[in-house]
């Protein structure tokens, strides 16, 4: 074939420079306007289609005229009426402009992601640097205050100033996590009751150390579950509580609650309003108010950032909701969120075991190891835990805790997450091994970190943390969530089917089951008869005798509470009044518990 070109469109004789009268009957390739490689490459693809072959169509690069270009390439044999091929047809679509448009667009995609990646690792290195000195100092200032107990002390001033500069640096970086889409919402079934109850109680004191008074309304049942992120939205009514008392020197703050039922629909209409009767805001400042570090000058000069509405309010939209500012009757503000809430099924109580037994002591003193590589916060933890009634051992690393914790026994472990050498992550999946390895009863591993992000949380629990408390702690926050965590852990690691090890070893039969309980239960009642006779005396080897047999009877029947405090007297010598009342009290209940599986197989009532 000759390659005579027989037509060509003006697009091509635009890109060509010429007419088409100067193109049509020449040679294609004498017009060289493709490079050598491109030149052959196209001439086999003509060739092929010219031979009856398939039509070809490809994405491909060309270097025409001296330029790159991209382009969708697309040759096809023609034929006449007979069949005989009589040419090719081809043509070229020029997508550069567009290829380039894309690469661009992913660079600069790309570089966001990166750049808010930075921002991201920025700010949780700038969370940890701020809230790491900082838990020391408030931590230091609370406790001495507390023995000062003079408001015009300087203490309670640099105390009040630490106290207001850690919620500043909360509401900095919360609303840069926020602008770099770094806060999830987490949906889970909330009573709104509970959860407006527990945030007016936080706040009644300090409104009472004002003279305020804060009165609830809350027109929703306790029953009624919906699906919501509770977090966010304690944070979004805590946020504005603390406003209207900041903002409020005589009067009152109300927080009301109404519910809106739509009938035939899975949601209900939520209105949460928090009105006071403070130096208000002028109307025309309402919008200007939700922007950040927008503030308006009051009389009472309150220290902030002017980014607590501004949080508030992307937090509710994030949630699918509104927040609107109004003024009040009182002449304060009234600021009223709403939302769409999607109701939730109420969640069944699981089935209540045969028998229950007890599974803790009121004020129990636990055994509390802690972790943290730097000094300071050892000694702050320290006098925090000083005056709590528990047991605290303090490391200074990781690896020091693990041989501390294979050696003794700990209820809590409370570890810092970001340590030298071995950090907490780590220090806790080995605890986990070590815990199943040696079939110990459940105990809380309690993470303590300076970075308040979303994502460390999910890190500490996947790495087999129970919870994770953040830095800055004051004394009541540490001591109030090691409380809840332990009461949690406590009150879920007692099995129901208690005989199930027992009911094996028989291999199912009631006679063998029965001999086996006899037998458990004149060896528990012989060890606690020996607790009770040696608890008062010092005769500290015959008690942990006695805790160490009733140690093996506990975990046959994988009674967590009672294995704990045989733990606390084998491993670290622990024989107060207080554990020795708690050993009494468990195998007390254990006894009745084995007395109450016999008789239900002598068929006693």
């Amino acid at each position: 074939p000759d390659m005579t070109v027989t037509a060509a469109n003006l697009w091509f004789c635009r890109v060509m420079g010429k007419t088409p009268p100067d193109i049509v009957g020449s040679n294609l390739f004498s017009l060289q306007f493709l490079s050598p490689a491109d030149e052959q490459d196209i001439r086999g693809i003509f060739l092929r289609c010219l031979s009856g072959e398939m039509p070809h169509f490809s994405d491909r690069r060309v270097i025409l005229q001296g330029e790159e270009r991209e382009g969708y390439l697309w040759f096809e044999g023609y034929r006449n009426t007979e069949g005989a091929m009589l040419g090719v047809m081809g043509g070229w679509f020029d997508v550069t402009e567009r290829k380039t448009l894309a690469r661009e667009l992913r660079l600069a995609r790309d570089k966001a992601e990166q750049a808010s990646f930075e921002k991201s690792e920025f700010l949780a290195r700038m969370s940890h640097e701020i809230r790491t000195p900082l838990h020391a100092i408030i931590g230091i200032l609370e406790l001495a205050v507390k023995q000062q107990r003079q408001s015009d002390d300087p203490l309670h001033i640099a105390w009040q100033a630490a106290d207001s500069l850690q919620g500043i640096i909360g509401d900095v970086l919360d609303f840069s996590k926020i602008e770099a889409g770094n806060i999830d919402i987490t949906l889970q079934p909330t009573s709104l009751t509970q959860l407006l109850d527990n945030c007016a109680a936080t706040f009644r004191l300090r409104a009472e150390e004002k003279g305020l008074e804060l009165l609830t309304a809350i027109s929703i049942p306790h029953s009624a579950l919906h699906w919501l992120d509770s977090i966010r939205l304690s944070q979004v009514v805590n946020n504005l509580l603390l406003n209207a008392i900041k903002f409020t020197d005589q009067g009152q703050i109300q927080l009301r609650a109404d519910i809106h039922y739509q009938a035939n629909q899975p949601r209900d209409r939520v209105t949460i309003e928090i009105e006071d009767s403070g130096c208000g805001i002028p109307p025309d400042m309402y919008q200007a108010v939700l922007q950040p570090y927008v503030r308006v000058e009051t009389a009472q000069g309150a220290p902030g950032t002017g980014l607590g509405l501004p949080i508030s309010a992307k937090l509710v939209a994030l949630m699918g909701g509104t927040l609107q500012l109004h003024g009040s009757e009182s002449g304060g503000v009234s600021v009223t969120v709403a939302l769409s809430l999607q109701r939730a099924a109420a969640v069944p109580l699981p089935e209540p075991a045969p028998v229950v037994a007890e599974t803790a002591v009121e004020g129990e003193s636990l055994n509390i190891l802690v972790v943290d590589d730097l000094a300071v916060n050892l000694q702050v933890l320290a006098l925090q835990f000083a005056t709590s009634g528990h047991y605290v051992e303090l490391v200074s690393s990781g690896s020091e805790a693990l041989q501390e914790a294979e050696q003794n026994y700990y209820d809590v472990v409370l570890t810092d997450c970001q340590m030298q050498g071995m950090d907490g992550y780590t220090l806790t999946r080995h605890l986990r091994q070590h815990q199943q390895r040696h079939q110990m009863p459940p105990y809380a591993i309690v993470g303590c970190t300076a970075n308040a992000f979303a994502s460390e949380r999910d890190r500490c629990l996947e790495a087999g943390m129970d919870e994770v408390l953040i830095k800055p702690l004051s004394q009541i926050a540490l001591l109030d969530g090691i409380a809840q965590i332990w009461q949690r852990i406590s009150s879920t690691s007692a099995t129901g089917d208690q005989f199930a090890e027992i009911q094996a070893l028989a291999q199912a039969d009631s006679q063998q089951e029965q001999a086996l309980l006899s037998t458990l239960l004149q060896g528990m009642e012989q060890d606690l008869e020996g607790i009770i006779n040696y608890r008062d005396g010092e005769n500290v080897s015959q008690i942990a005798h006695h805790a160490h047999r009733l140690h093996a009877s506990f975990a046959l029947l994988h009674y967590y509470p009672g294995m704990r405090v045989c733990l606390r007297i084998e491993k670290t010598q622990r024989f107060d009044q207080q554990t020795m009342d708690a050993l009494v009290k468990y195998t007390a209940a254990i006894i009745r518990l084995v007395q109450q599986r016999l008789q239900y197989f002598h068929g006693e009532k």
